[in-house]
This record gives C-alpha cells, structure tokens and sequence, in this order.
C-alpha cells in the first residue's frame, strides 16, 4: 500500500500500581507500527484513546510521544533496521518533530536497550506477511532487555473477501506461537462486529481505522493486557452515530469480551 503513510509511534505509560498490578503485562507500554496505530486524516491515535480509557479508570499516565515515522510499506524489519539519520529526515519531513530533539535521533534497537517499557504493542504493516520473521530480531532484543511482547493483530481491508481475515488472523497467531509471545485479536473483534451488523464505521478510507475504530481498539487492548471488567470503564455513547448509541455501545463491548474469552481459552 504504497500511499499509507506509515507510523512508528513510541509512546511511553507510567501506569498507576493499581494498573500495573493487574496482569503482568501492564506498565509501561511501547505501542510499535504504522499508520494502522495512527493516521494524519483522523484526530486520534491507540495511544491517546488508551490513556483516555485508563484516565476514566483514575489512572495516571505520563504519555511521552517519541515521534513517529512515516515511511510507505515499511515492515517490521525495515522499521527495526532504519537509521537515526533516516528517520530524522522522515521527521522533518512530515513536520513530527525538531530534528534537533533527542527523540528524532534514537533508533528503535537504542529505545529497546534504554530498558524505559515493560511491553511493546508490536504491529506488521498492513499486508500481515512473514510477521514471526520479521519480528525475531525485534522480539530477541526485547527479552534481552526483559520486555513482554504483545502482537497487535490487524483487520482486512474494507473491500477485501472475509477469507482475509482469517489469513491475517493465522498469521499473528502462528507468529505468536513461534516468537512465544502474546496477540491481542483486535481484527477478529472487527471481523465479529462485521458478521453479527453491530452499526459501527470501523473505516476512515480502505484500511485506516476510523475515530471510533482506535476507541474500539483501545477497549480490547485494555481489557486484554488488565484482564479487566469493560462494564468499569464509562460509556461514551456520543463516539456513536447509531440511532441507539448507549446500546450499540454496549453490543461493540459484548463482542470485544467474547473474542477475547474464546482467544484465551483457545491459546
């Protein structure tokens, strides 16, 4: 997908005792991808609606915004492998941030070595091929520096058959069983609210995810790194154009708690 911009977003959360004491995987967190993580045409990102969902929880956060990268059909690989310089260039580029900053010269290894996260949210661009490949290197060097991987599973394209999904699906599954880390299914609660006609537009254009998609994507990550109970986070039936919002809302989170039951019983 040549015309994506591609993202890299390196965010840091100080998560509250009261978080981080819920499972394992929660503290500090290093959300790792591309545009599918956050895009220029909408005014979100995973990052900030996490932090949003967590806030209402009275959790306290100390996002850090590392900068992004923005390179068409970049991969795992390639983001692992790009240079400060090169990544700099692209952050001047795309006007994310003063080349002088530190943070527009680290790489990702260096980020990795500076042992500041507990878990990176690990995501393949949009194609979803040879991600255990890609991301050995990636993966070896975050045990090194005792951090938890977690791969972020994507969704098929709006015009793309069903049997995409379950391609993308098999994908991060069969990686995470070879990498030995985790998936957080978020294409498969797309997927389930695509078969069970739940009112939602998940789509910005014909991959991107729209504002109320990264919403939707933050309740699973959340409810899947804490364990936690979605019916404790407050609705917010306004994200929803439905004619019954509060209940539309309500089926969206039923979903997201029965993939993630059936995941975790099956891995």
């Amino acid at each position: 997908m040549n015309t994506i911009h591609h993202l890299l977003l390196l965010v840091l959360f100080a998560l509250s005792p009261c978080v981080a004491q819920a499972k394992e995987s929660s503290g500090s967190l290093l959300f790792c991808g591309n545009s599918y993580l956050g895009y220029y045409r909408v005014n979100t990102s995973l990052a900030k609606e996490f932090e949003s969902i967590a806030s209402a929880k009275s959790s306290e956060f100390d996002l850090q915004d590392w900068g992004s990268f923005r390179k068409g059909g970049s991969t795992i690989a390639q983001r692992w492998q790009m240079s400060a310089e090169e990544r700099s260039e692209m952050l001047t580029k795309h006007g994310q941030s003063n080349p002088e900053r530190r943070e527009a010269k680290i790489t990702l290894p260096e980020v990795l070595k500076s042992k500041q996260f507990d878990t990176i949210i690990l995501q393949q661009n949009s194609k979803a091929r040879n991600v255990a490949g890609e991301a050995k290197a990636l993966v070896q060097a975050a045990e090194a520096a005792d951090m938890k991987v977690v791969l972020f599973m994507t969704w098929k394209g709006k015009r793309a058959p069903a049997e995409h999904q379950d391609r993308i699906a098999k994908e991060y599954l069969n990686a995470a069983k070879k990498l030995g880390v985790q998936v957080v299914p978020v294409g498969l609660v797309w997927q389930e609210l695509d078969q069970e006609q739940v009112d939602v537009n998940l789509y910005v254009d014909g991959g991107h995810p729209s504002a109320l998609a990264h919403y939707i994507n933050a309740l699973t990550l959340y409810a899947f790194l804490t364990d936690g109970n979605l019916d404790e986070i407050p609705l917010q039936p306004k994200r929803f154009a439905s004619e019954n919002p509060a209940q539309t809302e309500n089926q969206v989170r039923d979903v997201i708690q029965r993939v993630l039951a059936k995941h975790t019983a099956s891995n």
